[in-house]
């Protein structure tokens, strides 16, 4: 809006109207009339808008009597969006006489066509379930690797230590601008106070835009949009998820709280990981929710063992220890392995195991499945390219093998850094084309599509 632009930005947008003056189009923002509204335990005017509907006849339009109506919570907004706290309610018309029950459904006397699909996913919809698997997969990965350096700054173990809280700091936030060299410096001098206060930001910041609770407010803004799409119980599980952060953020750090929230985050993530799992039917809605949840875990996946096992990293024990740990992997490594910690067998489990339901494997090999169950209703969708992206993922892990992944030419694994970027390149074309085939409404990019970099 005008009012609310910069001299800078109010300045460029004149010099554009100037230039091409046509495009644009100029309208009033008008003043909400205002109803009685019941809220706080009294009545209160508040701003409101009614949407009509209007609809077909052989005569022309015709407006729909009522409508919905939404109340705001506050005065002065220059919009009223679910997202800024309005209520919906319906608008009812009392009506002169008798109402007729006339109904386009089919009467409850008629015996009903057996059926094993509901109605059809919008490409809207189809979006959002499939950004839904995606935020919730990244926030329940963040949660986790927070966890692990959080876990390395306490003192009740001899284990933990803050050079390992310094060295996964190193590897997994710095490059993606989620910690400061300063704070990375001091905690390997031994002193992590700084380090404790931005991991804290992190975890529990509302306003820290790369922070965790920025990620849940993402699950939950996305799952409002697929609401009726959700069973209650996946409902609830997502509002327990996403609105699960302490009420008020302790004066200082506290490690130890903050680990209790993240382990009980974690469990709600893995809750909601069951249910979308055990309890949605077989349909589209599941289809896309779950291609987002695969590619998701794949990138981070791979995120992960790149940072911990190239070049840049340091003690490869201790690397590899952390990556089991934040893959949930570790109790099955330790059972094969009796805890012997080498980079072949840490890559095969990670990379190459379809039994793991946490390696990249598996995501390639439920990929490779699911883009089968697309549906082809358009040239481009009958061309399957997501078909040829998703084969070719998994036949390149199928093809590897561990032993030569972890040879190392001088400091880099050179095979694993080829296979990394690979599988990276095809995560991404994958996604980009599911987009691009199913999603063509929308042409907003949305957070995080793009592959990590480093400082991005």
């Amino acid at each position: 809006m005008g009012a609310t632009l910069s001299v800078d930005a109010f300045a460029k947008l004149a010099r554009q109207i100037g230039l091409r003056a046509p495009s644009f189009v100029a309208q009033e923002m008008p003043h909400f009339a205002t109803v009685p509204a019941f809220q706080d335990g009294r009545l209160a005017p508040r701003p409101m808008a009614l949407r009509v509907y209007a609809a077909w006849t052989p005569g022309g339009y015709t407006v729909m009597p009522g409508g919905l109506a939404r109340v705001a919570r506050q005065d002065g907004l220059p919009a009223m969006n679910m997202q800024s706290g309005a209520a919906s309610k319906d608008t009812w018309v009392l009506a002169d006489g008798p109402v007729d029950l006339f109904s386009l459904l089919p009467s409850p006397s008629k015996p009903l066509e057996i059926r094993r699909s509901g109605e059809e996913a919008p490409s809207r919809a189809m979006d959002n379930l499939f950004w839904l698997g995606r935020y919730a997969e990244r926030a329940e990965d963040l949660g986790r690797t927070l966890r692990a350096i959080i876990l390395r700054l306490g003192d009740d173990t001899g284990l933990q230590s803050a050079a390992m809280a310094a060295a996964l700091t190193e590897s997994l936030l710095v490059p993606l601008g989620r910690a400061t060299p300063v704070a990375l410096e001091e905690a390997r001098g031994g002193d992590v106070t700084r380090l404790a206060v931005e991991l804290d930001s992190l975890v529990l910041n509302p306003e820290r835009g790369d922070g965790l609770q920025t990620l849940l407010r993402d699950v939950a803004r996305t799952a409002w949009n697929v609401r009726d799409r959700l069973s209650v119980d996946a409902w609830r599980a997502i509002e327990a998820l996403s609105a699960h952060a302490p009420d008020a953020r302790p004066l200082a750090p506290d490690p130890a709280g903050a680990k209790s929230y993240l382990d009980d985050l974690v469990q709600r993530a893995a809750a909601l990981s069951g249910l979308t799992s055990e309890n949605m039917t077989r349909s589209r809605n599941w289809l896309f929710l779950e291609l987002g949840r695969r590619i998701e875990r794949g990138q981070t996946l791979i995120w992960l063992i790149r940072q911990l096992s190239g070049a840049q990293a340091r003690g490869e024990s201790e690397n590899l220890t952390l990556a089991l740990e934040i893959a949930d992997s570790a109790m099955t490594y330790r059972s094969r392995y009796f805890g012997i910690m080498q980079l072949a067998p840490v890559l095969d489990l990670l990379l190459l195991d379809e039994s793991n339901p946490r390696s990249l494997a598996f995501q390639a090999s439920r990929l490779a499945s699911l883009v089968t169950q697309l549906p082809r209703a358009n040239a481009i969708q009958v061309r399957g390219l997501d078909k040829e992206i998703a084969i070719a993922l998994y036949a390149r892990l199928r093809q590897a093998d561990p032993n030569i992944l972890a040879k190392a030419e001088g400091p880099v694994q050179v095979e694993l850094t080829l296979l990394l970027d690979f599988c990276t390149t095809m995560l991404t074309r994958l996604s980009d084309v599911v987009q691009q085939n199913y999603f063509r409404q929308s042409t907003r990019r949305r957070t995080g599509s793009a592959p990590r970099k480093e400082g991005a």
